[in-house]
């Protein structure tokens, strides 16, 4: 019987592999690092903050009535554009609004939304 020695391997491929998957990894965590700074197209719509602190037990009763939510999902319908948001509207802010919700989202959203009158 004859013994056939296992194949070797070679650095270069072992290399390879190393190189490819450290260029991987540093593509992936570079593409990441990349998103958090630039953002996705530089939208206006402000983050890191909520406007649910101090809200009285009337005004979330509010809230639930009017379907109220810290984001909108029509451009057209949110918070800033209201009548009943303050003017100028604030889009770094929140913004106290007139219908007894409390601080409301610039980006938010609720039933009642009456386009803002030139």
């Amino acid at each position: 019987m004859s013994q056939t020695k296992p194949e070797a391997t070679t650095s270069s491929a072992s290399i390879s592999r190393r190189v490819f998957l450290h260029r991987g990894t540093a593509l992936v965590g570079s593409t990441a690092l990349a998103a958090t700074f630039l953002g996705c197209g530089g939208s206006e719509e402000p983050a890191g903050f909520t406007c649910t602190t101090g809200l009285t037990p009337q005004q979330t009763s509010m809230r639930q009535a009017m379907s109220y939510t810290d984001t909108g999902t029509d451009a057209t319908k949110l918070c800033k554009d209201c009548n009943f948001f303050p003017n100028p509207a604030p889009t770094t802010a929140c913004g106290e609004c007139t219908l007894q919700l409390g601080a409301v989202h610039p980006m938010g959203t609720c039933t009642s939304f009456a386009p803002r009158q030139s």
